[in-house]
């Protein structure tokens, strides 16, 4: 069995207030028969949250940027994950700049909350954090980053 490819559409940094230079660390989720695609963008340091629609052409739902909270780990964005814990759904992401990561509670609109921030303080060996993974142990969710 083959799989084939189409294009749906290109999206482009600058348009329609989309802050995608640098994108990387694509994730998705189904929130109520929805799709929601999580982009982050090292660049322009920002996470955006895009509802698909059927056909797969993504809508704009929301824009984070790491100016907009001194605290976010957004500088440098470079990888996400999405894991389920405890019947919610949360989104974490790795910052390259800010040596560390995030977690942003993900809401029944996909829109995403922040509420934790772990930043490097020279002892977590986060150093440009690049990479993540989450994994179940016994009903436990490790997180484990990799950096420099």
């Amino acid at each position: 069995m083959a799989m084939n490819i189409t294009n749906i559409v290109n999206l482009q940094n600058g348009i329609d207030g989309l802050e995608l230079l640098g994108s990387e660390g694509l994730s998705s989720t189904n929130i109520g028969g929805v799709n929601y695609l999580y982009l982050g963008s090292r660049i322009s340091d920002s996470l955006s949250v895009f509802e698909l629609a059927s056909d797969g052409t993504p809508t704009l739902v929301q824009t984070l940027r790491d100016t907009d909270d001194p605290n976010y780990e957004l500088d440098g964005v470079s990888n996400s994950e999405v894991v389920e814990v405890g019947g919610n759904t949360f989104l974490l992401n790795a910052s390259s700049d800010d040596d560390g990561m995030s977690v942003w509670q993900v809401g029944s609109d996909g829109t995403l909350t922040n509420t934790d921030n772990v930043t490097d303080g020279g002892t977590l060996e986060l150093d440009f954090a690049f990479e993540l993974h989450a994994v179940d142990v016994g009903g436990r969710v490790f997180i484990y980053v990799g950096g420099l």
